[in-house]
């Protein structure tokens, strides 16, 4: 079995690989191979979906404008993902579930990203 970086999950030495937190290592290297699944299909799997998370603190519109451009960045960084979706928590206790939840396309760099407010 292949093994490769993992950072979306906790480890598992024997598919993923593993540093030493006590050794001495190059994080150029480091950062080549954990980027190798997302551009080359080396390694691990295929990333196809861009999902950013935020909650809401203060203005909606800047939270969605800062999350529009890590999406955007992220997804660049993937390659060539299919989708990219950005998912704002509102905590608000004065609004109702109703109010929460909406989704609407943005157009951000030439992309369309989904955004989702719950």
């Amino acid at each position: 079995m292949e093994r490769f970086f993992n950072t979306a999950r906790p480890q598992k030495p024997d598919i993923n690989y593993t540093i030493d937190p006590l050794s001495r290592f190059d994080l150029n290297d480091i950062l080549t191979l954990i980027r190798k699944p997302l551009t080359d299909h080396y390694g691990g799997p295929v990333q196809r979906v861009v999902l950013e998370l935020k909650l809401r603190r203060g203005s909606l519109d800047k939270v969605i404008e800062e999350g529009l451009r890590q999406t955007a960045d992220y997804m660049d960084l993937a390659g060539s993902v299919d989708e990219g979706h950005l998912i704002v928590f509102d905590r608000t206790q004065e609004k109702t579930w109703d109010e929460r939840i909406w989704h609407k396309p943005y157009e951000y760099s030439g992309r369309t990203i989904m955004v989702w407010g719950m």
